[in-house]
């Protein structure tokens, strides 16, 4: 139901400025990381769980609208894909039991919407800051396994930070952009409470291409 809100009002934002001369269209694809983490949580107080993921890699594609001129607003649609390796173990007392290794596809629709401002403004040159919420939603990431001590699921939706610098030459963007968002897994205790994990952080480098518009 959110991802059908926000992909109607990406719609409808794009249908009352398409005449505008501060609207443009554009289309964008790119690579992202997510650095390794480690997090760690107890079940008891001898037992400890640790969960390790490897360097993330994916891509990114999709559609951009951008609206206003030196000051502007930049709502993205996007589909995002990524894997990586999770090494589980369990430490008892001073023993560490590896449990196994599992690959793990994340795919994500995205929606960021920023808000910017061009340092460097001419027709033929932008230099851009930018910030804003990014909104995701699964689209049928890895089913988690269960623990005999800890359940995982995953979330239908997040919402995190979306901040970085642009650069545009004549028809062609180029966008560097950080994200802090919480896990796509959602980790509970065997009572049911929710496990707090570290957010993750990611790096995005998108090459975008303006199909029509001035700004």
């Amino acid at each position: 139901m959110k991802k059908l809100f926000f992909i109607v009002c990406m719609a409808v934002c794009c249908c009352i400025a398409a005449s505008a001369q501060w609207f443009s269209l554009g289309a964008k694809v790119g690579y992202n990381a997510t650095l390794s983490s480690t997090q760690s949580f107890s079940e008891t107080t001898s037992n400890l769980f640790n969960v390790k993921n490897n360097t993330q890699n994916g891509f990114h594609v999709g559609l951009y609208a951008r609206l206003g001129h030196r000051f502007y607003v930049q709502p993205e649609l996007l589909y995002n894909y990524a894997t990586y390796s999770r090494q589980l173990s369990l430490s008892v007392g001073p023993v560490n039991t590896d449990i196994g290794v599992k690959q793990i596809t994340m795919s994500t629709i995205d929606i960021p919407v920023l808000a910017g401002f061009s340092l460097i403004n001419t027709d033929f040159l932008k230099f851009r800051v930018m910030a804003g919420p990014k909104f995701s939603f699964d689209a049928g990431s890895t089913k988690p396994e269960s623990l005999e001590q800890m359940t995982e699921s995953v979330r239908a939706a997040r919402v995190g930070l979306d901040c970085g610098i642009g650069v545009d030459v004549w028809r062609l963007n180029l966008d560097v952009r950080y994200n802090l968002f919480p896990d796509m897994y959602k980790k509970q205790d065997l009572e049911g409470n929710t496990i707090k994990g570290k957010p993750l952080n990611s790096f995005y480098v998108s090459l975008g291409f303006r199909i029509f518009g001035n700004n």
